[in-house]
């Protein structure tokens, strides 16, 4: 079964958080059903009421593979099974016990309801519909004689509980389509704060290029070789945000730098390169206690460990690195190499590339470099 099945129907313009939070509320909704309708498979064994023992029975059974299905990802076929379920076993028994007067008769509306939390507001007047058609059919079974009751039952009862049903789907229509608008206020809130955190990013890192202005571009380039190495290494969107922020802010630390330690157009002395070594640390200072930046550390933190365990400001060796950094550590080797600086000239291609090979195993991850030369070739990089 494919992805777009799990997400297909009533999560398709979902946040994860939604459709999370969706599949929690079902699965919720499928153990009440299952031990209610256990409780109630039990009580007509009591009656010897066996067909509707049966049925409610096989309704608990069913529950079971609809959990396991709903906390896989399954969330459409979940809803639709239980959906069809709950609406077979409430006729089912309406049609064997007392025909619309019996208790059963409640399933209907509670149908309507959960019916519209899993599927949205459209659901209402679909299930109402449905829910008035039963009571049609089995009122009018009752009235001409097939269903045998001791009530009377009459047009009226029909009249009165299908309006009550259709009050049921009109109630639930307004309320979800009241959640639903503020649901979609919220989100277009979250996409303006997004919005906002990302030209903040942007800004930060723009004015880290007018301060340091030989790497002018420098953290756009980067950013997006890095993003592109991501995806191909398999990060998620999710993964995929974090990377973009910790690759765009990666020098942020260097902010705290003195000026005259920073753009010393020589070579730096023991003092000024203990300097220089800090501004990973000074990275970790000014974002950690930022919420939404924590995760996205792992770069402007670790981006200067090496492979061989000889980097700082940790010492970090091999894979103990996280990921994002290994990959970012190439990438800024690579633009960096090929970009002029106040004490060198920008290296050609085929010396980067080659410096990049040489130093696989030493410097850069083995896996993230093969991996980077696969896209170079391709002209996916570069």
């Amino acid at each position: 079964m494919d992805q777009s099945f799990r997400t297909s129907g009533p999560a398709t313009d979902k946040t994860p958080f939604e459709i999370e939070q969706r599949r929690h509320t079902l699965a919720v909704i499928l153990w009440v059903v299952m031990v209610a309708a256990i409780l109630l498979a039990l009580v007509n064994l009591y009656l010897k009421a066996l067909p509707e023992t049966i049925v409610l029975f096989g309704v608990g059974v069913i529950c079971l593979p609809a959990i396991w299905a709903n906390n896989h990802g399954y969330y459409l076929f979940t809803s639709l099974l239980v959906t069809g379920m709950v609406l077979f076993a409430a006729d089912y028994n309406l049609y064997q016990a007392n025909g619309i007067h019996d208790p059963g008769i409640l399933a209907l509306p509670i149908l309507i309801t959960f019916g519209s939390l899993l599927f949205g507001k459209r659901a209402a007047p679909i299930l109402a519909l449905v829910g008035v058609c039963s009571v049609i059919a089995i009122g009018y079974l009752e009235i001409k004689g097939p269903i045998s009751t001791p009530f009377e039952t009459d047009w009226d009862d029909v009249l009165t509980i299908s309006i009550l049903l259709v009050a049921a789907g009109l109630v639930m229509w307004v309320i979800m389509d009241n959640l639903e608008r503020s649901m979609q206020n919220v989100r277009q809130s979250e996409a303006n704060m997004r919005q906002a955190y990302y030209s903040t990013l942007e800004g930060w890192a723009k004015a880290l290029e007018y301060r340091d202005r030989e790497t002018s571009g420098h953290s756009r380039n980067v950013t997006n070789m890095t993003v592109r190495l991501a995806k191909e290494l398999g990060f998620n969107e999710e993964e995929i945000t974090h990377v973009y922020r910790g690759a765009l802010l990666h020098d942020i630390g260097k902010m705290a730098i003195p000026d005259q330690v920073l753009f010393k157009p020589g070579a730096l002395d023991a003092e000024e390169w203990k300097l220089v070594k800090q501004h990973p640390v000074h990275a970790k200072e000014m974002l950690e206690k930022i919420p939404f930046l924590q995760p996205a550390l792992s770069i402007p933190y670790s981006h200067h460990e090496r492979w061989d365990g000889k980097g700082y400001p940790q010492g970090l060796k091999g894979e103990d690195i996280p990921l994002a950094a290994r990959i970012f550590s190439l990438v800024d080797h690579y633009e960096a190499l090929g970009t002029d600086r106040p004490y060198r000239k920008a290296w050609p291609k085929d010396k980067i590339l080659l410096y990049i090979t040489e130093n696989s195993g030493m410097i850069f991850d083995p896996q993230v470099v093969k991996t980077f030369f696969k896209l170079y070739e391709r002209g996916e990089i570069g």
